[in-house]
Order: structure tokens, then C-alpha cells, then sequence
């Protein structure tokens, strides 16, 4: 939705009734999450998703487009190597229209365009429901996509008709599920830092303790603080009023803000904004860092990132947080140069800690299981002067920056 308008709409009859039917697709205090699960919602409905949009003021056109885009993304990425050769976007529409009308893409990843599967996407291992009777992939092992109903003992088959279904794609459906293993939502400290790399530098930081000044205009009354350039007047800037993020009611889920756009109208405004952690600005944030002693008898450094945000950091353990940093930048700037070579043993432990110190919030608490984040800190200690992979730099002391997470003793905090 980066290079296409919002989906959402607002007519000036319904704007009230509008509000609130975006708001039930809020996710995460966040813009584009919440178009992404009203995307994903929509792309699980098949022939229903008309009426569906029409009820929750959804442009059925914009999602369409979406979809397209998203086809061709695909595309290009099969043909640079980076997933399964030979998916031509029109194929993938094919694949989609045929399996319950959805995109496609999900679908094509899991099994490509053709071959081992039948006319509906049936193949060996699929199970059928008892309870409800709805298609199940063979990879949903514990329970349906749709009802919950635990998987039975004896496989019901599955019958491959030559007849187009209109039953939604269950890989989608699933991530929607409310479950402890939701998918959907453990991807989520994941997809904010893709979003850090995406925008990175512009971002905001929320001035605690401060009011906006009584201006009107929405924003939730928060003030925000955005870089300056040099020699500049700090801009008064607000969440603009149509924004999820601005109309979260409590505390955000962190100070610091990327989003999508500046406006000016009556006053400067941001748009589509997504509240993100600090460890997502450290290890997926542009530009240079630099290490700032504090004055003498203080054990923490700061670690100073694009000559501005700062992020207060155990003197100990501030290089093994950059160090995590640039093993991360290697690994991933060799994927991108051999994008069909797999990720060693290495690079996979090293991206699985990342992902695990990213479900920690700014003040070091575990979101995730802490289980994960302990098998990931012990992964980083065990790797200790191996190479990452792929970068061929070494990671030795990444342990430190999980492990400054995970027992607290890292907290990092905003700076100036």
C-alpha cells in the first residue's frame, strides 16, 4: 500500500460509521498493519468479499490493485531467484481464481503453479473437517483453519472436483485465527522492523509529559518530535486525525513512530504510522552509529544512531550490539548478491535471535514466549567467533545484545 492509496474509505454521509468500521481491523496501533489485515480478511472471503466491502467501507478496486501489485512483486522476485522459479503473475491469478479466489500468492509459494495438485489445490495429506467440513491443508496438523475443530485421528479425504470451489484458501484463513500459535500475530515485531527499513529516517519521536498545546486537529494530543535540519526551527507536527495510531486509546506501544507521509493543511501532520521498538531502529535503522561515552562513573554508553536518536546501552555491551548489527547487514547483503543460496546453518541462527529480540519492548520486556528468547541467546553465546554466513563477518558477542534484553539489563531509552 506504500505506492497505492488506502483502502479505506470515508464518504462525508458515513464518516462516523466509516470510523468505526476501520477501527475493527485495528492492529498493533498501526496504519499499514491495519490495512493488512483488513487486506487479509477480504482475500479470505471469495465471492463474498463484494458485500463484505460494501458493509465496512472497503474499496473492493484498491484491494484488487493491491493484489495485482502484489502478483508482480512476485513475479520479480521469482525471476531474481529469491522463491520459486517459473510464478508469472497472470498464472498466480489463475491459481487464486481457481482456489477459493484469492491472490494466489500464498499458494504459489507453497506449491507452485501446477504440478501435484489438483484442480482445488488438493494434495496428498489434505484432510477435510468433520465438524464443518471445509478444506484443510495437509500443514494444519492440530486443528481447522475455520472452526477450530481439532484434527481427526482418521483422515476424511478430500475430493478432487473438476468443479471451481468457492472455499477460501486455508493457508490465508489461518493466519487469521485467534489461537496461541497465530501466525498473523507473531509476525508482527517482524513486519515493523521491515517497515523501519522501508521509511527509515522518517520517524517521530512522542515527547512524554507533553500536550500538543491545546491545538485542535487530532493526534490524540500527543506532541511529536521529528529531526531538525541544521539550523532549523523544530516543526510542530500531530498525528494526522484519520490515523490509527492517533486514535489508540492508553499508551502506545512505543515512542518512536515511522510513517508514510508528511502533510501540511492547517497544520503538519503524519500519516499512515506505525509505533516500533527501539531494537527494530538499531538493527533494521538507516544510516551510521556511533558510540557516545557518558560523563565518567556511569557504566552506559549511547549508542547514537543517524547523529540522532539515541539509545542509552551497558558500557560492556554496546559493541556487541553493533556488531549483531553489521553480522546482520552481511548476512543479508549476501543474500541479496546470491539471492538462489540458501542461508547457512549460521545465518539462520543468527536471523532466528534477531527475530526473537525483536518481540522485546523498548524497556527490555519479553512479549514472546521467554523460552524463544533464552534458546536465542544461548545460540548467539554458541556462535561466539564463528562467522555469521553469508557476510563472512564474525559474530562473536552477539549473545551480549540478546542477552542485555533478555535479563534487563540493557534498556535502551530515547535520547535526543
Amino acid at each position: 500500500t506504500l505506492s497505492y492509496r488506502n483502502p479505506f474509505m470515508s464518504p462525508m454521509s458515513a464518516r462516523e460509521e466509516a470510523d468505526r468500521a476501520k477501527m475493527t481491523f485495528a492492529t498493533a496501533q498501526s496504519d499499514h498493519l491495519t490495512v493488512l489485515n483488513a487486506y487479509k480478511q477480504v482475500d479470505a472471503m471469495g465471492k463474498a468479499r463484494y458485500d463484505f466491502c460494501r458493509e465496512n467501507f472497503l474499496s473492493i478496486k484498491t484491494l484488487q490493485t493491491i493484489a495485482g501489485l502484489k502478483r508482480q512483486f512476485l513475479e520479480l522476485l521469482s525471476a531474481a531467484g529469491f522463491v520459486r522459479p517459473n510464478l508469472r503473475s497472470q498464472a498466480v491469478e489463475g491459481l487464486g481464481r481457481r482456489n477459493g479466489g484469492n491472490d494466489g500468492v500464498a499458494l504459489a509459494l507453497e506449491k507452485g503453479v501446477s504440478g501435484g495438485v489438483g484442480r482445488n489445490g488438493v494434495k496428498a495429506g489434505d484432510w477435510k473437517c468433520p465438524k464443518c467440513g471445509s478444506h484443510n491443508f495437509a500443514r494444519n496438523t492440530r486443528s481447522c483453519f475455520r472452526c477450530r475443530a481439532p484434527k481427526p485421528k482418521v483422515d476424511l479425504p478430500v475430493e478432487d472436483t473438476d468443479e471451481e470451489s468457492d472455499e477460501p484458501e486455508p493457508e490465508d484463513r489461518e493466519l487469521l485465527g485467534e489461537d496461541d500459535g497465530n501466525e498473523f500475530e507473531k509476525s508482527l515485531p517482524l513486519l515493523k522492523a521491515l517497515l523501519v527499513a522501508a521509511l527509515f529516517p522518517q520517524m517521530v519521536i512522542v515527547d512524554d509529559g507533553k500536550s500538543s498545546g491545546g491545538k485542535k486537529g487530532g493526534g490524540g494530543g500527543m506532541t511529536l518530535k521529528a529531526r531538525a535540519e541544521d539550523g532549523e526551527k523544530q516543526e510542530d507536527i500531530a498525528i494526522h486525525p484519520s490515523c490509527i495510531t492517533g486514535k489508540v486509546k492508553g499508551a502506545l506501544s512505543s515512542k518512536y513512530l515511522v510513517y508514510h507521509e508528511r502533510v501540511k493543511t492547517t497544520r503538519v501532520y503524519i500519516r499512515d504510522a506505525t509505533p516500533v521498538s527501539p531494537y527494530a531502529l538499531l538493527l533494521f535503522g538507516g544510516g551510521r552509529m556511533k558510540v557516545e561515552a557518558c560523563p565518567r562513573g556511569s557504566n552506559e554508553s549511547v549508542l547514537r544512531l543517524d547523529g540522532w536518536l539515541g539509545f542509552k546501552c551497558p558500557r560492556r555491551d554496546h559493541l556487541l550490539v553493533m556488531e549483531l548489527r553489521e553480522v546482520l547487514d552481511g548476512i543479508l547483503k549476501h543474500k541479496v548478491e546470491n539471492p538462489k543460496t540458501d542461508f547457512t546453518e549460521e545465518a539462520s541462527g543468527i536471523i532466528d535471535a534477531v527475530k526473537a529480540i525483536l518481540t522485546m519492548d523498548e524497556d527490555g520486556k519479553v512479549m514472546a514466549p521467554e523460552r524463544r528468547v533464552d534458546d536465542a541467546y544461548d545460540l548467539l553465546k554458541r556462535r561466539k567467533g564463528n562467522k555469521g554466513g553469508g557476510g563472512g563477518k564474525k559474530s562473536g558477542g552477539q549473545g551480549g545484545g540478546g542477552g542485555s534484553g533478555r535479563k534487563g539489563n540493557g534498556r535502551k531509552t530515547g535520547g535526543g
